[in-house]
């Protein structure tokens, strides 16, 4: 008897428990629990919300699936494929306030804004204390193989796992690591948050010779939205490495940057913000860039720099660029001109060797998708004022026909033209009162330079240097010596090969302008002409023919 009534109540206890479960899952959840949650998390982002189901799992507490936030069109703006809340221990009443230890976790996490793309899954577990101001939560967060693309133009950012510690309203990481374009980066995070202001007290991403370093602000709602500012500073050596679709050398530097503004939303396009960029050296191999400043604006998703300048190679570079950071690609437009540099170190830098002076004068306009470096376009110019370069012994070695020991080229000019990944350019003229020196090529953003170029010279040097008159002049009355090509990486593994002497030319053009020359001398020195004479002549005629 006594055992049927144990049953029974074991029963009946199964039966309540059951029936307990059923009624959190299709009466109460659908009813209260999953609209509350979606009323809450609309008031709480200003956008509608959809939670497809929610179901509740005795000891493991309530999941949402297939949770997600839209944009005012309809876009989906934040997603998750399920997230898990439960608590861990029976709420206890104390004078602080209600206490309790939660867990939760959310996996398939999707943040989308226009470009933007972040992604993971997270865990956390902690305690929470309800208090009149709201709730207070402290415990660890644990981030695992979190992502983020789409930061123009920074690369991609892949594989972030670590942990987050937070008590109260500080937080701090701990063993956060991920890599950005493949490279490994350890990232540091320290922030702290009151009722009216967060601040983010260090943010820090380290990975090899670069380290960047940031603190920002963040204030309360204000009619303009939130307010902010930020201060960072990136110490680069490998700097390129970080950006997608933009082909940058190593450079070494320290650059500060400083801007302010507001967020009306979440979306970039909300945004408003001005700020300046300096830097007092930016070393690279090639060049170097002196007291860099470029104040910008951003408003509705457009980067602007209007007045962009340092100095390079003892002369002024200044310019202006405008990036829309919200489209596909990132267009880029951009324009530069480049205002007495020194061209004895423009020379030294690119070429290795100290050889005249003079000043270049430079202009370069480039438009086109920041992160397809195959489709810029883009047109521009270069000059050589003032000049007086030497020939290096490169260029002795690759003619030597010619002794242009002496020749100084006073003037240089090229028009230039940038497509399919190409800087390249159809008119290259360097020339000195007696030596020309013309080319055509291109050269990649890999640097890597194919290209001809060919000798020209007056008739009387070339005859000085007792070199065989095989063209007839140009327009400009001068004679081409040779021609030769270049190819390989600029510039210190450039090969040059192909040495070409015109001989064909001298044979259809040259030869018989000759020939007839002699003949008239023949003719007029030499009244009285023998038959054996006369006969040279007919042959003489012949070759010409």
């Amino acid at each position: 008897m006594v055992t049927k009534i144990l049953i029974a109540l074991a029963a009946a206890l199964f039966l309540l428990f059951a029936g307990g479960v059923w009624y959190i899952n299709y009466v109460y959840i659908p009813r209260t629990l999953k609209p509350l949650a979606v009323a809450a998390l609309e008031r709480e982002f200003q956008k509608p919300v959809s939670i497809e189901q929610a179901v509740y799992f005795p000891f493991k507490g309530i999941r949402f699936l297939k949770l997600r936030i839209d944009t005012s069109d309809n876009i989906p703006w934040l997603s998750a494929a399920a997230v898990d809340l439960q608590v861990r221990s029976l709420p206890r009443i104390t004078a602080a306030g209600l206490s309790g230890k939660i867990y939760g976790e959310v996996t398939g996490f999707v943040l989308a804004q226009d470009a933007l793309r972040v992604s993971g899954d997270f865990r956390w577990e902690g305690e929470f204390r309800a208090r009149r101001n709201g709730p207070v939560f402290s415990g660890r967060m644990t981030v695992h193989d979190a992502a983020a693309q789409g930061i123009a133009p920074l690369a991609d950012i892949s594989g972030v796992s670590g942990s987050i510690v937070g008590d109260g309203a500080a937080l701090q990481s701990e063993q956060l690591r991920g890599s950005i374009g493949g490279m490994p980066v350890e990232f540091s995070v320290r922030l702290r948050a009151d009722e009216d202001t967060l601040r983010v007290e260090l943010l820090q991403a380290i990975s090899g010779s670069n380290i960047v370093r940031m603190q920002a602000q963040a204030s309360r709602q204000t009619p303009a939205g939130v307010a902010w500012t930020l201060q960072a500073q990136l110490e680069s050596g490998e700097i390129g490495r970080f950006l997608s679709g933009v082909d940058v050398p190593p450079l070494q530097g320290v650059c500060r940057l400083s801007v302010s503004g507001t967020s009306a939303g979440a979306a970039l396009r909300q945004m408003r913000a001005a700020g300046k960029l300096e830097a007092a050296e930016i070393a690279g191999e090639l060049f170097s860039l002196f007291q860099l400043t470029a104040p910008f604006v951003f408003e509705q998703g457009m980067f602007t720099a209007s007045d962009v300048r340092a100095v390079l190679w003892g002369g002024t570079l200044q310019g202006k660029a405008q990036i829309n950071v919200c489209e596909s690609g990132r267009p880029l437009s951009a324009a530069f001109d480049a205002v007495r540099l020194s061209a004895s170190e423009a020379v030294r830098r690119l070429f290795g060797y100290d050889v005249g002076r003079g000043e270049l004068t430079a202009h370069l306009e480039v438009r086109g998708p920041m992160r397809d470096a195959a489709s810029l376009q883009g047109s521009g110019w270069v000059r050589l004022d003032k000049g007086a370069i030497q020939a290096p012994q490169r260029w002795r070695a690759m003619f030597p026909m010619l002794d242009l020991s002496a020749a100084m080229f006073e003037q240089a000019t090229a028009t230039l033209q940038i497509g399919d990944g190409r800087l390249h350019t159809d008119d290259l003229l360097i020339q000195s009162s007696v030596v020309q020196i013309r080319g055509k090529g291109a050269i990649n953003f890999a640097r890597f330079l194919e290209g001809e170029v060919a000798l020209y010279s007056s008739e009387a040097f070339a005859r000085q240097n007792g070199i065989p008159v095989f063209s007839a002049p140009d327009a400009q009355r001068h004679l081409l010596v040779a021609t030769c090509g270049v190819k390989g990486t600029f510039p210190n593994q450039l090969r040059w090969h192909s040495l070409t002497i015109p001989v064909e030319q001298f044979l259809r053009k040259a030869l018989p302008q000759q020939i007839q020359d002699t003949i008239d001398t023949i003719d007029t020195n030499i009244p009285e002409q023998p038959a054996d004479l006369d006969a040279i002549k007919k042959q003489l005629q012949s070759i010409s023919e």
